[in-house]
């Protein structure tokens, strides 16, 4: 508490000595001259040469003014951890950011690469047809259907069962299979 003569009346944390001790503060004059009733600035504290953020209420019908001063570390201190969790939010966002655009552009190209592959399949002489693991057929070149004379939609969703002709013995089968299984082409 201060007195509007700019007297220290009382402190918190006490100290006897500081006690009725003038306050000379260039901001406190201009409050007291101002009939302010508050007010807010920053300087180094006359009485503990600390930086504080001060605020100066004047009391309704006392001649006194409330003078509260907060050191900037305290005062700032809660915005600090803010920001730091905010940069640190943001650096991960932009890692973030950056593993998806490598991703992405891997994609790309695992696309482009596909799209030509696809094209080369597309554009073999050769029937090729690709199935699951069940066996069911999943794509059919058009040499596929030019040679067997099936269209697309109907051998999709089928097995290679369906182009068991009757005129192989079982042998044969059991050749094919084995290779297809053992991952080699068949022709």
């Amino acid at each position: 508490l201060v007195d509007l003569d700019l007297n220290l009346a009382a402190r918190r944390p006490a100290s006897q000595q500081a006690l009725g001790r003038p306050v000379d503060d260039a901001h406190l004059r201009r409050f007291v001259a101002g009939k302010r009733f508050d007010a807010f600035f920053q300087q180094r504290s006359p009485l503990d040469d600390v930086d504080r953020l001060y605020v100066v209420r004047r009391l309704e019908k006392l001649p006194l003014l409330v003078v509260l001063g907060l050191s900037t570390d305290e005062a700032l201190a809660e915005w600090r951890t803010q920001v730091v969790w905010f940069l640190v939010g943001t650096l991960a966002l932009l890692a973030m950011s950056a593993l998806a655009t490598c991703h992405y552009l891997r994609l790309l190209q695992q696309g482009d690469a596909l799209g030509w592959r696809s094209q080369a399949i597309d554009a073999n002489s050769d029937a090729v047809i690709i199935t699951d693991n069940q066996g069911v057929i999943e794509y059919v070149n058009p040499a596929f259907t030019a040679i067997t004379g099936y269209t697309a939609s109907e051998a999709l969703g089928q097995t290679p069962r369906v182009l068991k002709s009757g005129r192989q013995d079982d042998l044969f089968y059991r050749r094919l299979w084995a290779t297809l299984l053992a991952g080699a082409p068949w022709r």
